[in-house]
């Protein structure tokens, strides 16, 4: 599945580049494994946050998207993003 803005050997710079995020936008920037953003819009819809994974395959500190949580209200209308679950990806 290809992920709005990104590709999934993206590093982490490249994909707060590609969302134009800054470090304060982050809801927990401490780590260099993980971007979490709260309240941005995805698919038509707002999200309740938005979970970048990356993950150091040769384990020499260059991280690559692996995987994205998206989780999305309870009253969001799902209708735009294409199923009824509450989380995608």
């Amino acid at each position: 599945l290809e992920f709005p803005k990104t590709t999934w050997d993206m590093s982490r710079d490249e994909v707060m580049k590609a969302w134009n995020l800054t470090e304060e936008d982050l809801a927990d920037f401490e780590r260099e494994d993980v971007i979490y953003i709260k309240g941005y819009e995805l698919f038509g819809e707002k999200t309740e946050s938005i979970n970048f994974q990356f993950y150091d395959f040769g384990d020499e500190g260059a991280y690559e998207l692996v995987q994205v949580f998206v989780t999305y209200p309870s009253d969001a209308d799902m209708d735009h993003v294409g199923g009824d679950a509450e989380s995608i990806w």
